[in-house]
C-alpha cells in the first residue's frame, strides 16, 4: 500500500500486527512511523515503546520481546531500526523467523519494520504483506 492508504486505514482506526515501513525517502519513513506511534499512544495510552536497533538487534531479539508482555503495560508496541539488514537480501532465515512467530502472535504486541532502501520486489515486502502491512514510502514526483 501507499502511504495515503495507510493514512486512511489508520484513520479508520485499523490495527495492524505488523507494519513495514519501506521505501527510498527517509522523511516519509520518519513521518509514517511517527503517525503510527501516536495513533498507537492515542488508542493504548498505557502502552509500551521499544525501539531496537537493527545493527545491534537482531530480528530474534524483537520476536523473544514481542512474545513476552510486560508487567506494567498489556499493549506493545516494537519497532526494528534497520530492518532491511534483517529481513533483505537474499537470507530467507529471518523471514522463516517472522512466520513462525505469527504461527502464534502475542495479539498485544505490534511490529514495525524500519526499512530504507528497501524495494517493492523484495520478499520481506510481500511477506508482512500477508501478516499486516507493507507501506511503501517515497516522495512524490514532482511531475504528480
Amino acid at each position: 500500500m501507499y502511504f495515503d492508504d495507510f493514512l486512511t486505514r489508520l484513520k479508520k482506526g485499523d490495527d495492524p500486527r505488523a507494519v513495514l515501513l519501506f521505501g527510498d525517502s527517509e522523511s516519509v519513513i520518519s513521518e509514517a512511523f511517527q503517525t503510527l506511534k501516536n495513533q498507537f499512544k492515542k488508542s493504548k495510552p498505557g502502552g509500551t515503546i521499544q525501539i531496537f536497533e537493527g545493527v545491534e538487534n537482531r530480528l530474534s531479539d524483537i520476536l523473544s520481546t514481542a512474545q513476552t508482555t510486560s508487567l506494567f503495560s498489556a499493549s506493545q508496541l516494537l519497532v526494528l531500526k534497520h530492518a532491511e539488514k534483517s529481513l533483505g537480501g537474499r537470507s530467507d532465515d529471518g523471514l522463516q523467523q517472522l512466520k513462525e512467530y505469527f504461527a502464534n502472535p502475542n495479539p498485544e504486541s505490534t511490529l514495525v519494520f524500519l526499512a530504507s532502501g528497501m524495494r517493492k520486489n523484495a520478499k520481506a515486502v510481500g511477506v508482512v504483506e500477508r501478516l499486516g502491512w507493507a507501506v511503501q514510502c517515497s516522495d512524490m514526483p514532482d511531475w504528480k
